[in-house]
């Protein structure tokens, strides 16, 4: 049984490889600690530390495997941490007492049990049914029921499943392939339960049989055309908008899956929590740097941004999340200006976060 430790790490090639280093040195006494048992003194308070230098957002966990003890890299179902992991367990040595594996991987259910809390989730108490959507057709949408279910420890019960799901599936696909998850008690079934082991074999299906097939390209003449949208967010600060609402009715949404959304926080010198000048000529900048790492159309499009509240957002649809995520870190963190930053990258298929500019543009 795995153990885990959550350590955020910053990722620079060559403190990785420095970490890589440190690792052969004392992976002896980590290989014996695993053994032993003796995982958090004998192994994760030493490494722990070493990590917390590299990336921010990296997890990890260990076990035997076999023989052998496995050390797992995990974004923890982070999308835009995906690549750092991979990158990072890419440039681990080869020793003949370890694993290193970037992400989780699937593993055998037939025997297996995951234990959250004071609830256990098998093969045997967890059935799921998918949820047909005709406004999303290629949304997967699932109801999972847990035979156990109580509303009272709904949170620890879904983080379980979400768990078990990782282990079933590999964390990967459980983060790639699932839209979204509902998780439901036996009273609560409106259609015909399927074993959870049936669940690989939908996902592959799904896959490869999408009801619609998209065009990757956008190539309406109107790409370029902005509308400007005014309103008040919580509080009655004004919240201004600027957003490409002709792309908002593209049909072939789900060829960019991933949205991308860029946060720029400011100290505004107004009540009100609009930018002054100076403010606004700094995001201005950086939003059109970030536009110009993102340039590429048959990959990334570029939806618009919003500002209020000494936040603006920026937002892009991406075909992919492993290059873009780096990208926007590498410019990001080389950033010496005076805004805060941050960004997350997850899967939204057919677009919803930009539904309410959809409504306001077609009325």
């Amino acid at each position: 049984m795995k153990q885990d430790v959550r350590k955020g790490i910053e990722m620079d090639p060559e403190m990785v490889s420095e970490f890589w280093e440190w690792f052969v040195q004392h992976e002896g006494h980590f290989f014996q600690a695993v053994q032993a048992g003796d995982v958090e003194d004998g192994f994760f308070k030493t490494l722990a530390p070493r990590l917390a230098a590299l990336h921010p957002g990296i997890y990890f966990l260990t076990g035997l495997h076999g023989p052998k003890a496995e050390l797992v890299l995990t974004p923890d179902g982070n999308i835009k941490n995906i690549v750092f992991a991979e990158e990072f367990v890419a440039q681990a040595p080869v020793l003949p007492n370890w694993i290193f594996t970037a992400l989780k991987p699937a593993t055998s259910i037939e025997n297996a049990s995951i234990q959250v809390g004071d609830f256990v989730f098998t093969k045997d108490n967890l059935h799921f049914y998918a949820n047909e959507q005709p406004t999303y057709p290629d949304e997967i949408d699932l109801s999972i029921l847990y035979d156990d279910y109580d509303a009272g420890a709904d949170e620890i019960i879904t983080s379980g499943i979400y768990i078990f799901l990782d282990n079933y599936l590999g964390e990967l696909q459980s983060i790639t392939l699932i839209d979204s998850v509902t998780v439901i008690s036996t009273g609560e079934a409106q259609k015909e339960l399927v074993p959870i082991t049936r669940l690989q074999d939908f996902l592959t299906w799904r896959k490869t049989e999408f009801v619609e097939e998209y065009d990757s390209n956008y190539t309406a003449e109107d790409n370029h055309v902005f509308s400007v949208y005014k309103g008040e967010i919580k509080g009655g600060y004004p919240l201004v908008a600027y957003i490409n609402t002709p792309l908002l009715e593209w049909q072939n949404k789900p060829s960019r899956p991933y949205i991308i959304r860029i946060s720029l926080s400011y100290t505004s010198k107004y009540t009100d929590g609009t930018p002054d000048e100076a403010t606004l000529i700094a995001l201005n900048m950086l939003e059109e740097a970030l536009s110009e790492k993102l340039q590429d159309e048959s990959t990334y499009l570029y939806v618009g941004q919003q500002t209020g509240d000494g936040v603006r957002e920026i937002f892009f649809v991406s075909k992919e999340f492993r290059v873009c995520s780096k990208i926007i870190y590498e410019h990001l963190t080389s950033y010496t200006g005076s805004l805060g930053y941050s960004y997350d990258i997850y899967k939204d298929k057919y677009w919803q976060t930009f539904e309410r500019y959809r409504k306001h543009y077609n009325l």
